[in-house]
């Protein structure tokens, strides 16, 4: 389990913050300035997020034939960085696959390399992988989970800008603010019990 305590507080103190200003303005601006911050936060718990849901997987270290075969093929899409590669090394890849010994554990695999290799996937983007191809739609909560995200995602070109120094604050606002913070709380116990219950349901198997 990722303890999201810290971030809650400080989450919950910018907002207190913000809310210290008089006027509109001042709040909106403060809004603006605080939600590279509170943005990170969400960045920061979802990656420490899956690299525990991996590490917790590589912990339990199961035989190749127990697991899911997609899940298979993403680890080995992973150690291989099989995203963005030519046709010949996808052919390649491919041939792996097929010739896999399904005998082998999972630490049989080179966990430093596909723990490098997925750092290099946009986050989001190993955020809908993850969710997809381990099915986390199984998840009670799953449509809660993927709603919170979208909304979080959605001012990612407004984090961008404030971040880089645009002096235009006008992109987001006091308002703007406190939903993204409510998806941002909502998110992180989603995730953590999404994650919790696949781990102790072991769900990356064929037949749990």
């Amino acid at each position: 389990m990722i303890n999201s305590a810290n971030r809650k507080n400080e989450i919950f103190l910018l907002a207190a913050n913000i809310n210290k200003f008089q006027t509109t303005d001042e709040k909106n601006q403060m809004a603006a300035i605080s939600f590279p911050r509170l943005y990170g936060h969400y960045e920061k718990y979802t990656k420490e997020s899956i690299n525990y849901f991996f590490n917790k997987i590589f912990e339990a270290n199961p035989t190749l034939s127990d697991i899911d075969n997609r899940i298979v093929l993403f680890f080995l899409s992973m150690q291989n960085l099989f995203i963005g590669q030519s046709n010949k090394q996808q052919t390649k890849l491919l041939e792996e696959i097929s010739n896999i010994n399904y005998t082998y554990q999972l630490t049989n695999m080179n966990k430093s390399l596909i723990f490098t290799n997925l750092k290099n996937i946009e986050l989001h983007q190993q955020l809908r992988n993850i969710l997809e191809i381990f099915c986390f739609n199984n998840f009670s909560e799953y449509s809660s989970l993927v709603t919170c995200i979208n909304a979080i995602t959605s001012k990612n070109l407004s984090r961008n800008a404030i971040a880089h120094g645009d002096e235009d604050l006008s992109c987001f606002n006091l308002s703007d603010f406190m939903v993204i913070k409510d998806k941002i709380l909502i998110f992180f116990d989603l995730l953590n019990d999404a994650i919790e219950e696949y781990l102790e349901d072991e769900l990356y198997k064929n037949n749990p």
